[in-house]
């Protein structure tokens, strides 16, 4: 970050490579609907996420998907690695920095395995979101179609007076003195209940209910509550933004304070897919069967379609001879990639065993033999 005396500008680098999407365009209403603040997002095109200003860590999650970062001069920023990759848990992710560290511009901060997020994410995109933007004036974002980390200015703004700046989220206690304790009692009630609740986890920006009705939630009180940025549900779970740094605190007063079990990711989404109809049940069944073997399905679909190619006479031309016929030295090669190719539909049964045993339990072993 770099400030101009005279117009007391903040500059915000891009913290990652890619090319630049817009925050009303990211599929998650949480960012596209500014309820973390508002800010840009880039589609990464290499792994590595640098610090783009000086500053210093403030969070970053477990599952380093996600990190805080705070300017010298205030600013929060939140920088969130693709879309419901809490999910996988810190896998394909190695942090190199922790809470509390002071960074410079360019500092490494998290390296990724973008392949790994690609395939396994919901989304890559990557949205950098101002979370403090009530005490700046209003983002001026680039018009560059790419940007490459440090080197580009991806966002600019500057303080607002002391006098314009309200804060208007105060934080309460229960009588139990628990931090956010009515907070996190005025949620449960909102949400019809402790009973109404069969499961509930947070992840860095908002906490994560699998409801038994939905219907009884009020959603009227969730929105009056300054603590609350939105709420929306997906997946069968119902899901209330409350913003980096704050929800890991109000759940562990929800915890304490009404009992409710902690529960991890899994259970959450497990239990949201108990409200699921029987053919939506059905259906994501096969979806979690056959969407971990696609790759190999898909790869060797491409490797045929390269040997019939090389190996299928009339390709080049009615009467033309096969490729492998005019240049014999490529038959070795075409051999290889049609046994390649094969391979994944030759042994397809155990494929989808091996995938099976992984959604229901089983052995391993006794699965493939039997496949």
């Amino acid at each position: 970050m770099t400030t101009n005396g005279e117009a007391n500008q903040i500059l915000i680098y891009a913290p990652v490579s890619g090319n630049v999407v817009a925050l009303e365009d990211v599929p998650d209403p949480t960012f596209a609907q500014k309820m973390m603040g508002d800010g840009i997002a880039i589609e990464p095109t290499d792994g590595k996420v640098v610090a783009p200003f000086d500053g210093e860590v403030i969070q970053i999650f477990p599952t380093k998907h996600a990190i805080g970062l705070i300017s010298h001069s205030g600013l929060e920023l939140l920088i969130h690695i693709g879309l419901e990759t809490v999910s996988l848990n810190g896998e394909g992710f190695e942090a190199h920095v922790k809470s509390g560290d002071k960074v410079k511009a360019g500092d490494p901060l998290v390296t990724f395995d973008l392949d790994f997020i690609k395939e396994k994410a919901k989304n890559h995109v990557t949205p950098i979101i101002v979370i403090n933007g009530d005490q700046f004036e209003e983002l001026h974002k680039t018009k560059e179609k790419d940007v490459i980390a440090v080197d580009s200015v991806l966002l600019g703004t500057a303080p607002k007076g002391k006098a314009e700046h309200k804060n208007n989220e105060q934080m309460t206690t229960s009588t139990n003195g628990v931090q956010y304790g009515k907070e996190a009692e005025e949620i449960v009630a909102a949400v019809g209940g402790v009973e109404n609740i069969n499961a509930a986890t947070h992840c860095v920006t908002r906490l994560r209910f699998a409801l038994k009705d939905e219907d009884k939630v009020n959603k009227v009180a969730l929105d009056n509550m300054g603590i609350v940025k939105g709420t929306f549900s997906a997946n069968g779970q119902y899901q209330i933004v409350i913003g980096q740094g704050t929800v890991d605190k109000v759940y562990k007063a929800m915890v304490h304070e009404t009992g409710i079990a902690e529960a991890s990711k899994e259970d959450v989404k497990a239990a949201g897919g108990e409200k699921l109809n029987p053919l939506q049940k059905a259906i994501k069944v096969l979806a979690d069967i056959f969407i971990p073997i696609l790759p190999a399905i898909v790869t060797a679909g491409l490797l045929m379609g390269i040997n019939n190619i090389l190996a299928n006479p009339g390709i080049f031309g009615k009467g033309a001879p096969a490729l492998i016929e005019t240049y014999p030295q490529w038959a070795g090669i075409a051999d290889m990639i049609n046994i390649i190719a094969n391979t994944a539909f030759t042994f397809l049964p155990a494929l989808i065993g091996w995938s099976a045993v992984k959604r229901f339990g089983g052995m391993n072993y006794l699965v493939l033999s039997l496949a």
